[in-house]
């Protein structure tokens, strides 16, 4: 290995070299905000009280609805209502699609995480 290839290794570290125990990442201050992913995004959306399907959702992004869904409710225990609903597709048919939404005390509890509640208590 020559020089330049030990200067170009030495400067690389991995993600997992740079979190702590509690997730937070090493050497970065604390006032920098971490940016906001596509799973704390999309739970923004629906905690306020927005219903989305999968074509409304690509435009946020999000290309596979059904599986953000799933590993939402299992990262923050929400659960979704959800129905069958029918939109036009690019050919101008309609194709039936779910469309996902939170309400009652999910609803509350997804506002909670992501800050929309105002920081009041649930």
């Amino acid at each position: 290995m020559n020089n330049q290839e030990k200067t170009r290794l030495e400067g690389r570290v991995s993600l997992k070299d740079l979190s702590n125990s509690r997730g937070k990442t090493a050497g970065i201050n604390s006032t920098d905000r971490k940016k906001k992913g596509k799973l704390d995004s999309i739970l923004e959306v629906f905690a306020t009280g927005e219903r989305l399907h999968r074509f409304q959702a690509e435009k946020l992004g999000d290309h596979v609805l059904n599986t953000t869904v799933s590993d939402l409710q299992k990262r923050n225990g929400v659960h979704f209502k959800r129905r069958e609903v029918k939109v036009p597709n690019r050919f101008g048919e309609k194709t039936r699609v779910k469309e996902y939404w939170l309400e009652g005390e999910h609803l509350e509890k997804a506002r909670k995480i992501t800050g929309l509640d105002g920081g009041q208590a649930a």
